[in-house]
């Protein structure tokens, strides 16, 4: 879709039934041409196929109806390096952070730059191994991989973990520290000689007499 290539389905049977033929005379009469001839390895396979395509395109050959060339242009400023990679969707963690394959990939910031929290950005897996974080087509971080070679898709370490600097924040007055005072022991209670506990016990009295 960014090279402005569309697929074009072919849904009439005559279409579909002329890929088929196709099919069924390579299936058979190319087998069998490599029989007659003998071929038992590559080279050999490769030369009798390319006898029987000039044979097979003069008999069956058909003009096109429109001669010209349907290739385009390649887009101004498109980088091939854009487009031919493996893309991913992620979403900037609160930490400016963005997971993948495992991993925590930090997006460095500029003194004057806000953070990307709760955007969702997109990561590019170069064939070179290099893994992207790009926000609306503007690369914000690139990291390199531990292995160089070609990538797995899905799959990626990095050669080093950026780690963020740590912001020193000043608290509060209500959360400053607190200083200890010394504890000071309560005296012992002594209760006064009237007092409740030092009356002896007596029952309550039960309305309508005692029971029997």
């Amino acid at each position: 879709m960014e090279l402005g290539i569309h697929l074009i389905p072919a849904h009439s049977p005559q279409a579909k039934g002329r890929v088929e033929r196709l099919f069924g005379t390579l299936q058979d009469r190319l087998v069998k041409a490599l029989r007659r001839a003998n071929a038992r390895s590559l080279a050999e396979a490769n030369q009798v196929l390319e006898t029987f395509l000039l044979a097979f395109n003069s008999r069956f050959g058909q003009p096109p109806a429109y001669p010209g060339l349907a290739y385009l242009p390649w887009p101004a400023r498109t980088r091939p390096d854009d487009l031919f990679c493996f893309k991913f969707e992620r979403v900037v963690t609160q930490d400016n952070t963005v997971s993948f394959s495992g991993h925590s990939l930090a997006i460095p910031l500029t003194p004057r730059q806000r953070g990307y929290a709760g955007t969702r950005v997109e990561l590019r897996h170069h064939m070179d191994g290099r893994l992207a974080i790009t926000y609306h087509g503007k690369t914000l971080a690139v990291h390199e991989p531990l292995e160089q070679g070609t990538p797995q898709v899905g799959k990626f370490t990095p050669a080093k973990k950026a780690a963020l600097p740590m912001k020193k924040v000043a608290l509060r007055p209500s959360l400053q520290p607190r200083t200890q005072s010394p504890v000071v022991p309560l005296p012992a209670f002594v209760p006064a000689p009237d007092h409740p506990w030092r009356q002896p016990y007596k029952t309550m009295p039960v309305p309508g007499g005692p029971l029997k």
